[in-house]
């Protein structure tokens, strides 16, 4: 796996996520390991996803697979769910079929992460699944 295709989540977004989803603590399945070997490393797409929140920050290029995989852990069992992706995601044929189950908060600025200098090359989307406000958006406010 390369550097670019998992990255850590900056910080002022986890201060950001749990505030406005009014959560104290999340679940990370795939948390950042740069060098994730699946014959050593334990899949998230491996083992359920519910009893808690689960905040994600997929590696970008599985992203269609974590975002299915998330989709289905809400429909199972009823797990709120947060990932952090690109925004083109909104616009494939995948994401169209769950979109009424999502509340999308698009942050209004290229995200800046860490260990890099400039702002990524795309503009990213929170996508949560089970906190109640499904087939909305809004613009954050940070």
């Amino acid at each position: 796996m390369n550097r670019k295709n998992s990255v850590e989540t900056p910080r002022y977004l986890i201060d950001f996520i749990k505030k406005y989803f009014k959560i104290k603590k999340f679940v990370d399945p795939c948390p950042l390991n740069i060098n994730f070997d699946p014959l050593k490393n334990k899949c998230a797409l491996s083992f359920a996803w519910k009893d808690d929140t689960f905040f994600v920050n997929p590696p970008y290029s599985n992203v269609r697979k974590f975002i299915k995989y998330a989709h289905v852990q809400y429909k199972n069992h009823g797990t709120k769910i947060i990932l952090l992706v690109k925004t083109d995601v909104i616009c494939t044929s995948y994401f169209k079929q769950i979109f009424k189950d999502a509340f999308l908060v698009f942050v209004p600025h290229r995200i800046i992460f860490p260990k890099y200098c400039n702002p990524a090359h795309f503009t990213s989307v929170i996508i949560s699944f089970g906190f109640g406000r499904e087939q909305t958006f809004t613009v954050a406010d940070m």
